[in-house]
């Protein structure tokens, strides 16, 4: 799944991050899943998903405060 798949799905970003791994390009993005306030947040090498964590109902604050 590539970054513009999950972006399809989702809508735009809540939060994203840019970094580097081992040289390659990666970003970590939090998407709301749905409007019940869940979200989901994704790990992209090279705009390809390598890891996914399901954030449940936790606020985005906490989320982004590291829980």
């Amino acid at each position: 799944m590539s970054m513009a798949d999950t972006q399809a799905l989702f809508g735009a970003p809540k939060h994203s991050v840019l970094y580097t791994l081992k040289g390659q390009p990666a970003e970590y993005r939090i998407y709301e899943r749905c409007r019940d306030g869940s979200f989901g947040c994704f790990d992209f090498i090279d705009d390809v998903l390598v890891g996914f964590f399901e954030g449940g109902r936790m606020p985005l604050k906490q989320i982004l405060s590291g829980g």
